[in-house]
């Protein structure tokens, strides 16, 4: 258990990281339509439920550099290298001593706090059925009772849609469409998987506050969504939302939808207007950016330099000619590893300057063996490309060129195996 529980705070802390990027995109597409800004979530909830994710150079968490070049990184399998906790291995060795009782006391914490927002929710729940049990039906999926106060949408595979009584005309119409936006978009799955998240995470105040947003932009969407459909007046909308403004007596729970955050629906309904074609395409790009580079995963260096590379001093290995590779850039400075082996000083700048300084022959390695563009992730694929006949390479320079490229991913690969 303490081992799930220290993987769940480094994905809780990586999610907060995500969280924060994703409240300042929000900033940017404030006056984009909030279905951009229900997209955003998907992003820390990915990483608030999956422990493992791809690997990329234009990650998030690589934005920030190493500590220094000669500090070792921790070995943790999904926090961001630039955190501190102990791994599992630490965990379990100082299991029988204090920090092993803590960690105990801590998992029997978390525990009980997920345990009671599981025993919240479920009794909310029976105690809004039990309120519900003698609403009327008006029509498929829509009942009518007189013990609440304003409409809400209930329940998973057979949702229903309760509301007060005596609602009629234009209020009514607006309450359904409202509530049918959200059955078709199945929002009510949405929000059980953003509570259950919650219940996991419930000790990161960042996830309390992306479960408050989430469900503010899910309701702010749903209202742009009629004032579309419906050719509906803003004003005449928001003064049916300023109807069920009065505070609630009997609390809906975390599962059902509400009228909530009513001041701000309507100040978002009063200025909403159809979005101009350029705002909707800069919103799904910056969507569609944000989400990528919070799910990726950091490149981790598992064997920086920490010493330089002076062949027959110490425990140094081999004899790479470092004058050659400084020659084509600075880019390409080289180190030693703690075992002596020859690597970059930056991996990172040094594959960016061979792509610069070697484009021209990568490029001829890429369309013959029909390989993607150079990156972290297939550099592998481009140095077994480079051992084998290349027909193209029939000069001395281009033949060279090739032995220069087998030689740098000799190297490169020192960094990361």
């Amino acid at each position: 258990m303490e081992t799930i529980f220290l993987q769940i705070i480094n994905m809780s802390l990586s999610a907060s990281v995500v969280i924060a990027a994703v409240l300042l995109a929000r900033l940017a597409l404030r006056r984009a339509p909030r279905k951009w800004s229900c997209l955003l979530w998907a992003a820390p909830a990915f990483r608030l439920l999956c422990p493992v994710s791809f690997r990329a150079s234009f990650s998030l968490f690589q934005l920030r550099p190493p500590a220094g070049g000669s500090g070792s990184r921790p070995e943790l399998t999904y926090l961001p290298r630039f955190a501190a906790l102990p791994t599992a291995g630490t965990a379990a060795q100082s299991g029988t001593g204090e920090a092993g009782g803590l960690l105990t006391l801590a998992v029997v914490f978390w525990c009980l706090g997920a345990a009671a927002l599981l025993v919240y929710a479920f009794v909310s729940l029976w105690r809004l059925k039990k309120r519900l049990a003698d609403a009327v039906c008006l029509e498929k999926g829509v009942y009518e009772t007189d013990r609440i106060e304003a409409p809400f949408l209930l329940g998973l595979w057979r949702p229903r849609i309760y509301i007060p009584a005596g609602l009629s005309g234009e209020r009514l119409r607006y309450v359904l469409a409202h509530e049918w936006v959200h059955l078709r978009r199945r929002d009510q799955w949405i929000k059980l998987l953003a509570f259950l998240l919650l219940t996991v995470h419930w000790f990161n105040p960042l996830v309390w506050l992306a479960f408050f947003l989430l469900s503010r932009d899910m309701e702010m969407s749903c209202d742009e969504r009629v004032l579309a459909e419906e050719g509906s007046s803003a004003g005449e909308y928001s003064r049916s939302l300023l109807s069920f403004a009065a505070p609630r007596r009997f609390p809906l729970g975390p599962l059902a939808f509400g009228e909530t955050g009513v001041k701000e629906r309507i100040w978002n309904a009063l200025r909403w207007k159809k979005p101009r074609t350029w705002i909707t395409l800069a919103a799904l790009l910056l969507v569609i950016l944000v989400t990528v580079i919070c799910a990726a995963n950091p490149i981790t260096i598992r064997h920086p330099w920490v010493q330089e590379y002076v062949p027959g001093q110490g425990n140094i290995r081999g004899a790479v000619d470092t004058a050659k590779y400084l020659a084509v850039s600075e880019d390409l400075a080289i180190g030693a590893d703690k075992d002596g082996r020859a690597v970059f000083k930056d991996p990172y700048k040094a594959l960016r300057a061979l792509s610069r300084e070697y484009g021209s022959t990568l490029g001829k390695l890429r369309r013959q063996n029909l390989l993607p563009p150079l990156g972290y992730g297939n550099y592998r694929r481009y140095y077994e490309a480079s051992t084998r006949s290349n027909p193209w390479a029939v000069t001395e320079e281009e033949r060279g060129e090739l032995a220069f490229i087998r030689g740098f991913f000799d190297i490169y690969e020192n960094s990361f195996e």
